[in-house]
């Protein structure tokens, strides 16, 4: 399968729910940022994404920031710090980086 045209298939998964073969990647990196994916209370209420602004743990707007990038440290920053926008100001972020784009946001 490398170097196959159509890419490296990859499935995402938003809650309880699988989404096989989401998306397919070649020459590109992913990077999936869950909120609630890690808690930091026993009631699973308080997810692990902090607030820069207040040093406390950022209400969960999305479920699941998915984000291509053409290197995987890129593709990473921008899916934690989507967590804490709304999808206008992601999409605005996102094309400061050429290349990169949403892959998946829920």
């Amino acid at each position: 399968m490398p170097g196959a045209p159509e890419g490296w298939p990859v499935a995402l998964q938003i809650g309880d729910e699988i989404i096989p073969e989401a998306l397919r990647l070649r020459e590109m990196a992913l990077a999936s940022s869950a909120p609630m994916g890690t808690v930091l209370d026993a009631g699973g209420q308080i997810g692990h994404v902090m607030d820069p602004a207040t040093g406390r743990p950022a209400p969960a707007r999305w479920q699941l920031v998915s984000v291509t990038a053409p290197k995987a440290a890129i593709a990473d920053a921008l899916s934690t710090a989507g967590c804490l926008m709304t999808a206008p100001d992601l999409r605005a972020t996102i094309a400061a980086f050429p290349g990169s784009a949403i892959a998946r946001l829920a």
